[in-house]
């Protein structure tokens, strides 16, 4: 079973973290209403979690406190699940160089959200081999041919 910290970065948005727990076989550990919030509880100590899951609006002038806790989790061994308002190649690549394990758009419906927790908490699960074969293609296609 999953255990998972969801931080939902957008007062007043979707609860990301009800779906979770009525999936049944994921644990909801923790929920913090703001990245800044999650780092300052979790730099501390990070409880025994496998995920965590979280929704921001930023795009990549906002990486900075994502940056920050996609890290804390990575080096700890835990994966991250993004949500984001924002899912274009640059900001989707910069999740992947710090960490990130899935991004997903933080509109998708509760099933999709649950399908791409359940990968990337497994950590025998690398990344999307669609968003590898993706990123592939684009940095071949950027070298300059003779």
């Amino acid at each position: 079973m999953p255990r998972v910290i969801v931080v939902n970065d957008q007062l007043g948005t979707r609860d990301f973290a009800q779906p979770l727990r009525e999936a049944g076989d994921i644990k909801v550990v923790a929920t913090f209403s703001g990245i800044a919030a999650a780092l300052r509880l979790l730099s501390s100590r990070l409880p025994g979690v496998d995920l965590l899951v979280t929704y921001t609006p930023a795009g990549p002038e906002d990486l900075i406190p994502l940056r920050a806790i996609i890290q804390l989790f990575r080096d700890a061994g835990i994966g991250t699940l993004v949500l984001a308002d924002h899912t274009d190649r640059a900001f989707v690549e910069e999740l992947v160089r710090v960490g990130a394990r899935g991004c997903l758009p933080a509109h998708s419906d509760a099933e999709s959200i649950i399908r791409a927790l359940r990968l990337v908490a497994d950590p025998s699960y690398p990344l999307d081999p669609g968003l590898i074969q993706k990123v592939a293609e684009e940095r071949v296609d950027a070298v300059p041919r003779s």
